[in-house]
């Protein structure tokens, strides 16, 4: 288990790396892309793991209730305090479950989306947000990962390590997309001479952007009852009250 300064460490990366990456670049290309996917994600539940100082996730669903969970407490933007590798929920119950970088920088990344995939709902979707280890952000990441430093002290998980979690966990892959093809030294005074890379990554290595999104559905089982919506809520409901 994680000690106690490993554990605020980790939370700390989660929610505040955001803030002063890239000067937020990173956080607009994939808060278009989160959006768009979403968008034809519908249901009555959605949660969204950890938290951005600038971008409540929850806002880019249409889904009518939103929740967000955290590891502490953040006034007005926690809904629910857990670890999210021990989610305080029955299971099948949420619509869409989205993970920003979750797995990133967690010790135990297969067990958060493990624990996860138990609360999707079937034909319920997954969204994930991950870094790419085979990019030029993934060069950095074996150059720099012992430092310490975010995002490089991060797990950088493969998309084909985390399909093969998924499907242990019987979802079906919908749609990855790769994207941020600039170099991690990559500034705002930079930009017109990377632009050009960037575009050349989207045609000629799609599939090594320095990010990707994976979207995933929980398959239906024949033998699973789908609970009643109205069971679903007050299901929510009262985690939300035992968290308080």
């Amino acid at each position: 288990m994680q000690s106690p300064n490993d554990h605020q460490i980790q939370v700390q990366l989660v929610e505040n790396w955001y803030s002063s990456f890239l000067q937020g670049y990173l956080r607009q290309v994939e808060q278009q892309l989160v959006e768009c996917t979403v968008a034809s994600c519908w249901g009555y539940q959605m949660l969204a793991l950890g938290c951005d100082d600038e971008l409540d996730w929850t806002e880019l669903s249409r889904i009518p209730n939103r929740y967000q969970l955290q590891t502490s407490y953040i006034d007005g933007a926690t809904d629910v305090c857990a670890e999210f590798d021990a989610l305080p929920f029955a299971s099948d119950l949420f619509d869409l479950v989205l993970l920003p970088h979750i797995l990133d920088f967690h010790r135990y990344p297969k067990h958060v989306l493990t624990e996860a995939c138990r609360i999707v709902i079937p034909e319920g979707k997954i969204v994930l947000l991950c870094f790419n280890p085979y990019s030029l952000w993934g060069l950095s990441w074996l150059r720099h990962r012992r430092q310490g430093q975010r995002p490089w002290s991060g797990n950088f998980i493969s998309s084909a390590r985390v399909r093969s979690w998924l499907a242990e966990q019987d979802f079906e892959i919908l749609d990855i997309k790769s994207y941020f093809y600039l170099p991690a030294n990559f500034t705002a005074s930079s930009y017109r001479r990377f632009h050009a890379l960037e575009i050349m990554g989207r045609i000629f290595w799609p599939q090594c952007g320095g990010s990707y999104l994976l979207l995933a559905q929980k398959k239906v089982s024949t033998i699973t009852p789908i609970k009643p919506r109205w069971q679903s809520r007050r299901a929510v409901s009262t985690a939300l009250a035992n968290a308080s």
